[in-house]
């Protein structure tokens, strides 16, 4: 993809002995929606994580907006502008939701204001003096996904965004990040849920066994029954 904003190329990782990643390669446009999808245990995360700079990449390229970052360290990663909203969503149980949402330090004018977020994340705003071990699970995505947000990133990555949640709160989900979309985010996200991951992604790489397996729009695999059943089980 010409002047793509994230480009993996040929990426390795190992998790001790483990060959977690073999040779994974994927692209994200800018103004993009990519979905990474494939059984448990298939290598999605770890490539996040890769992308991150948690888990080093032992071999290949990532290059975000021409530059090479695959030996940063996650802080250095984020600062050239990508957010990441991890599985377990990372909430301090301690902090309350302003906090959290003030937590950023970075420089002016990359910094959104914590007012700004509560315009778009209304259930936030009212829970703004609660801790993070008094929220449900559904608001401590939002609040996951709104911090990651007050960095005003040119990338946004998550992890499983509908895990565990209610049909309910998936509806909420999956409504701010099509809002997101449509603003120009640009999005990479690991979901099960392949319902919502085919609704708002506009492309798809599938993993399975620490390779990428398929890749194609959206709308190709949902024509597609034999990839899905082989590496989604769907």
């Amino acid at each position: 993809m010409p002047g793509a904003l994230l480009q993996v190329e040929a990426v390795d990782a190992y998790y001790g002995r483990s060959h977690v990643l073999q040779g994974v390669s994927l692209e994200v446009g800018h103004g993009a929606a990519v979905a990474l999808l494939g059984r448990n245990g298939a290598g999605k995360s770890t490539t996040l994580k890769s992308i991150m700079g948690i888990v080093a990449a032992a071999r290949g390229r990532i290059r975000f907006d021409g530059a090479a970052i695959e030996r940063l360290p996650p802080h250095r990663v984020a600062r050239r502008g990508i957010a990441y909203v991890p599985e377990d969503r990372g909430i301090f149980a301690s902090l309350t939701v302003d906090e959290h949402l003030r937590l950023n330090r970075a420089r002016a004018g990359r910094r959104v204001p914590a007012e700004s977020l509560y315009e778009r994340f209304p259930l936030l705003a009212e829970r703004r003096r609660h801790r993070g071990n008094e929220l449900s699970g559904g608001e401590q995505q939002m609040l996951a996904i709104a911090r990651a947000l007050s960095f005003a990133p040119r990338l946004l990555i998550l992890d499983e965004p509908t895990e565990g949640l209610a049909p309910i709160v998936v509806e909420r989900i999956a409504a701010i990040l099509h809002t997101l979309r449509a603003a120009g985010m640009t999005m990479l996200l690991v979901e099960q849920n392949y319902p919502f991951a085919i609704d708002l992604a506009e492309r798809v790489y599938v993993l399975g066994k620490g390779r990428v397996r398929w890749q194609g729009t959206a709308a190709d695999i949902d024509r597609s029954p034999d990839v899905r059943s082989t590496w989604l089980g769907v």
